[in-house]
């Protein structure tokens, strides 16, 4: 595997993961209580239920996100994992400051 990396696509997957776990509960929650007064209306959780619901809605979101980036990297061939390999040590040059003010001038494919 690789390590895990928290990007733009990971706070995308983790964020809707909470949300929707977040309606859903609330929705199951509402629908519990409506068996017990006898009317339904729609009441998200809040306190406690809310600070367990969002964590575990958190946790399970870097869950999915680590099984999605698993599945992606199995499916890939293998110039497309030592492509990756290289992009990944370029960026890390770009990071290092190895490239700064410098202009690329032509881009060659081997």
């Amino acid at each position: 595997m690789g390590t895990m990396k928290i990007d733009k696509r990971t706070l995308t997957i983790v964020g809707t993961t909470m949300l929707f776990e977040f309606i859903a509960d609330s929705a199951i929650y509402s629908i519990a209580r409506a068996k017990k007064e006898g009317k339904f209306s729609f009441k998200l959780a809040t306190g406690i239920d809310a600070v367990k619901i969002i964590a575990f809605g958190i946790v399970s979101g870097f869950a999915i996100d680590f099984l999605i980036q698993a599945i992606e990297n199995t499916q890939k061939s293998t110039a497309e994992k030592e492509l990756d390999k290289l992009a990944a040590q370029e960026k890390e040059k770009v990071i290092a400051g190895l490239y700064v003010g410098k202009t690329p001038t032509k881009i060659q494919w081997a």
